[in-house]
């Protein structure tokens, strides 16, 4: 299956990397037979692009489902091991944006809310900062 780079919106590509929009209702990976998802898409873009049996696609951060944003994805265990180290050293940043209804009082402010995953229905929840687990968001 040849994928279209325009289809996929794929906002930069090397060597090592390719970051792309992902769409809301797509899944980062599912482990659903039978679901498309952004590596199963990705992975047949690069089949189909480079004539590679089975390339390599590195997941180093998700999006929900229902969520739109840029994803990275590593084209190389080198380049997934340094994604992963950014993340976790804190040099890779994820902002995240609101649409509104209305106008709202700041053009630009920070909501900080506190998350809790769930290990049931594998979702996160908002809860008070002083609740065992959870973590910044």
């Amino acid at each position: 299956m040849n994928i279209n780079k325009q289809l996929l919106n794929i906002l930069y590509e090397d060597s090592e990397i390719i970051i792309c929009d992902k769409p809301p209702g797509i899944s980062t990976q599912t482990g659903n037979i039978g679901s498309m998802d952004m590596v199963h898409l990705l992975k047949n873009y690069l089949s189909g692009s480079y004539h590679i049996n089975n390339p390599y696609l590195g997941i180093v951060h998700r999006l929900d489902q229902p969520v739109q944003g840029i994803l990275a994805f590593a084209k190389t265990p080198f380049a997934a091991r340094e994604l992963s180290r950014q993340i976790a050293n804190h040099t890779f940043q994820k902002f995240y944006y609101v649409i509104v209804c209305r106008k709202p009082v700041k053009n630009r402010d920070k909501r900080i809310d506190y998350l809790l995953k769930e290990s049931k229905g594998n979702f996160s929840r908002v809860v008070d900062e002083n609740t065992p687990g959870a973590k910044k968001a």
